[in-house]
């Protein structure tokens, strides 16, 4: 399991790569940790989007969003 440190350290590589992707219309975020570090990383609250096994949620840029 990542420390705090290394999550805050790995999420503007995150951001950088999903920004690298112009027509990038779903993402696959498997856990918790990697379900808050991309809400963060897309420029949401960690609350913003609740996490659950099989959530599916749609992103206001149109980017989907699906939970395992």
């Amino acid at each position: 399991k990542p420390t705090p440190a290394e999550i805050t350290t790995c999420r503007p590589f995150l951001a950088a790569t999903i920004g690298e992707m112009p027509r990038l219309q779903a993402i696959l975020i498997l856990g918790r940790i990697a379900h808050e570090s991309t809400l963060v990383a897309l420029g949401h609250r960690r609350t913003a989007f609740a996490f659950g096994h099989g959530a599916r949620h749609e992103m206001p840029d149109g980017i989907v969003l699906h939970c395992s």
